[in-house]
């Protein structure tokens, strides 16, 4: 239960910057997007943007893996938030 508690938290947070992130894009609020999608990235992997794109893929699987290996959760956010691309 407690799992499951911890998983709706992280789809409503989610969600909540997805919905800011996509509104702020189509009311061609750009730079407010960006920042919005930055500020989502460092609370999902603890990573910004600019850290982001300095890795090599390698580093960034090594840095989001968890304890039993790959932090499948991590790597899903973070893929999402990219294919929200915002440029």
């Amino acid at each position: 239960m407690l799992q499951n508690d911890y998983i709706m938290r992280l789809i409503r947070q989610f969600t909540v910057f997805i919905t800011k992130i996509m509104g702020l894009k189509d009311s061609g609020k750009i730079v407010e997007a960006h920042e919005v999608m930055n500020e989502a990235l460092k609370h999902f992997s603890g990573l910004s943007e600019d850290t982001l794109l300095k890795l090599k893929p390698s580093d960034i699987i090594q840095l989001i893996g968890g304890v039993d290996g790959l932090n499948v959760k991590k790597c899903y956010v973070l893929a999402e938030l990219r294919s929200s691309n915002i440029s």
